[in-house]
């Protein structure tokens, strides 16, 4: 390979450049970790923040590995700003080897189209990928834990993306003013994200973080606050139902989502922020609760639909260019008597010389002289105001309209006329709430129409699970539909169920996913799983004679005959030894101890209904235990020098998978019965014991079948252990 060192002469002639890297090796440049033995892809110079002369292909290959005097160094990351500005970078092919992707790493690669992110990365650092704007898919590998803040933002042209179960952490903006993403799919073994189908909404409930927006989302009611930036430039965003749980909307939250028509602020928020509601340009109506006190720069601006606004009591600022541009703007209601410290251009260009001011009475002249208030072209006391309001609502597709109410300052006499077109099988949208003069007799009345919003209703996909074994015809997948509206059936979703295995001859679980589409409905999926049992597991006893096993699935041993299957029912302080007893099956996951011929057998498979008190643990993964643990001593079974047997153990000690270890309470084996090995002893034929009377020599210590010592002679029904048997006591 050739190799390219730092050297003397090349800083002379680039003076100003901040060399980036260890070292070259084919046109590819690397820092390296020398004791790690790991080098990570690197750019050329760092001598200013998008570095354009670093690599000017359109397409590289990085190796898993590279040698640098005469050593072997393994590509582990694509460090920051690796890629930055490289516009002309269509495709690149990134080894196994790679375990992280750093800030700024592929920053501005406005041509990268082609990229398969690494199964054993493990992070993807802020600002990634920010700007990749031909990139179109992305596939987040099960090992990835963490996505950094604005990794995705601004790749317009990305669809869809699924954010596997590894995930913990989603940095702020991640995904924003991705504006062709319909989708974010949360694998459903994630327990810290949600998501909704069709919705690109990523919410950390455990923290109360919105992420990001979707078409139309109702947000859950633990959520406590929404980010900066959240929702910017979701240009599908229609419509938000906020819960009275959240107390903070971040700036820029909403900005420039252009497509927005009703959205609910909670009570409780104290300020709008720089740019919330900046370009939301379809919006018609906003309510401002009484909990505002300010009202920050650019709030409203550009909201260009906006009729009417009331201002509450509380607000004592509004800040610049606020409500600029809101040029159909026809009504402001202001109920504070001080005039708040407004700033001159909060309502540049919109044309409020035309537009109608409603203040208290007692602050009329206030208003009046006070810039840019003064600049309203009619300024009214509320007692005089005779404008007649009708009120909007949010309601799902489906259900009943609400009564149409309305608002106005005044007495009327009589009943205005309130009318919409919409009814339950409208399709979701924004609809006009027309209000008239009715029966009113009052004269000089101005009536404001109101709006109807119907969004999507939530509807919930349930796909059914099942069971089959190794060989069998695989079932015909359905699922569950809840939610549906107005008699409608799942027909109206275009469900398709499908199913990860092709066919039945390999065991394991395989999840059943459903997709729909609908213009009515939110759709939220759950996957179901498909188990293939095997239809036989290998259990092998050693030269010893004796082994314990643990198995995943449910066995059948009721015609194994080369060796017994035994569950652990009790101790005998006696004897020391632990009491067994024979089973004809075993549920998953249950410890057993085997007894008989050496060799390896075939256990069938099959479905168990048994539960047991059983003092054997079982392991189907490798599992580390301690000596002591909460009370109860650890103990395996081992062929030491006092013969086979379980043992206690001083140290941790790892038992391997498809085993099982004993767990007796520690204060049985204190003394000289079994302190550090454990015999075993058989008790047959437990099921056939009568309700009879044993007589019992007076004195003698009980123990319940978990080994626990009992304070004299039991007086309830029951098996027990007495003198090393057991005793049924009726």
């Amino acid at each position: 390979m050739k190799q390219k060192l730092l050297s003397l002469l090349l800083m002379v002639f680039i003076p100003m450049a901040m060399m980036a890297y260890d070292c070259e090796v084919d046109g590819i440049y690397y820092n390296l970790v020398k004791k790690a033995k790991t080098a990570s892809v690197t750019c050329y110079a760092d001598d200013s923040y998008y570095n354009p002369r670093a690599y000017s292909a359109s397409r590289y290959t990085i190796p898993s590995s590279i040698e640098y005097e005469g050593e072997t160094y393994i590509v582990t990351s694509i460090g920051s700003k690796a890629f930055i500005n490289c516009k002309n970078l269509w495709e690149i092919i990134l080894p196994e080897s790679i375990t992280s992707i750093e800030e700024l790493a592929f920053h501005n690669c406005s041509s990268l189209n082609i990229i398969t992110i690494p199964n054993n990365v493990t992070s993807i650092g802020n600002t990634a990928f920010w700007g990749c704007t031909r990139l179109q898919s992305i596939t987040i590998p099960n090992n990835v834990t963490s996505i950094g803040n604005n990794a995705f933002l601004g790749c317009t042209r990305l669809q869809s993306i699924t954010i596997p179960n590894s995930v913990t952490s989603i940095g702020e903006g991640a995904f924003a003013d991705c504006s062709g993403l319909t989708s974010i799919d949360v694998e459903s073994g994630n327990t810290t994200y949600d998501s909704r189908n069709n919705c690109n909404a990523i919410i950390e409930t455990s923290s109360n973080i919105l992420i990001n927006g979707c078409a139309s989302t109702v947000i859950p009611s633990d959520v406590t606050g929404i980010a900066n930036s959240a929702f910017s430039g979701c240009t599908g965003l229609t419509s938000v139902n906020i819960p009275n749980s959240v107390t903070s909307i971040g700036g820029s939250a909403f900005n420039g989502c252009s497509n927005l028509t009703d959205i609910n602020i909670p009570n409780g928020i104290r300020s709008i922020q720089n740019r919330t509601f900046n370009v939301c340009s379809s919006l018609k109506y906003i309510y401002i609760p009484e909990s505002v006190q300010s009202i920050e720069e650019y709030a409203f601006h550009g909201c260009s639909e906006l009729t009417s606004i009331e201002i509450p009591m509380n607000v004592s600022s509004i800040g610049k260019y606020a409500f600029c541009n809101c040029g159909l703007l026809e009504y402001v209601t202001c109920y504070r008597t001080t005039v708040p410290n407004t700033d001159v251009k909060a309502f540049q260009g919109s044309d409020v010389e035309y537009a109608t001011l409603i203040v208290p009475d007692a602050s009329l002249s206030a208003y009046q002289t006070t810039a840019p208030w003064s600049n309203f072209g009619t300024i009214l006391p509320m007692s005089q105001a005779a404008v007649v309001t009708a009120n909007s609502y949010t309601r799902e597709y489906g259900d009943p309209n609400p009564t149409f109410e309305y608002t106005c300052a005044t007495t009327l006499n009589g009943t205005p006329t309130i009318t919409c077109a919409a009814d339950a099988t409208s399709a979701p949208g924004t609809y006009p709430i027309t209000i008239s003069q009715g029966t009113v007799t009052n004269t000089g009345l101005l009536f404001v129409n109101g709006t109807l919003n119907v969004t999507k209703a939530p509807v919930t996909i349930t796909a059914n699970s099942y069971t089959i074994k190794e060989g069998d015809a695989l079932p015909t997948f359905e699922a569950t539909y809840t939610g549906l509206k107005n008699s409608e059936t799942e027909a109206v979703l275009s469900p398709v169920i499908s199913c990860a295995a092709a066919d039945s001859n390999t065991p394991g679980t395989y999840n059943i996913n459903v997709t729909a589409t609908s213009d009515n409905y939110n759709i939220t999926i759950v996957k179901g799983t498909l188990t293939i049992l095997p239809t036989k597991m290998e259990i092998t006893i050693g030269s010893t004679g004796m082994a314990t096993y643990c198995s995943a699935y449910d066995l059948d041993f009721s015609g194994i005959t080369d060796f017994k299957a035994c569950i652990a029912t009790g101790y005998n302080s006696t004897t020391g030894n632990v009491i067994m007893q024979p089973v004809k099956d075993a549920p998953a996951g249950t410890g057993l101890y085997l007894q008989g011929t050496p060799g390896t057998y075939d256990v069938p498979c099959g479905e168990s209904g048994s539960y047991y008190v059983n003092l054997l643990v079982g392991t189907t993964a490798p599992t580390t235990i301690s000596p002591v643990e909460e009370g109860f001593k650890n103990l395996i079974l081992y062929n030491g020098a006092s013969g086979v047997g379980f043992y206690t153990i001083a140290n941790e000690y790892t038992v391997g998978a498809n085993k099982a270890y004993l767990q007796l309470p520690a204060t049985l084996l204190g003394g000289s019965a079994g302190a550090n090995r454990v015999g075993v002893e058989f008790e047959e034929n437990l099921d056939g014991i009568e309700n009879i009377d044993m007589s019992v020599t007076s004195g003698a210590v009980w123990y319940s079948l978990d080994g626990r010592q009992l304070n004299g002679k039991p007086t309830q029904k029951g098996i027990y252990v007495v003198n090393g048997r057991k005793v049924v006591i009726k």
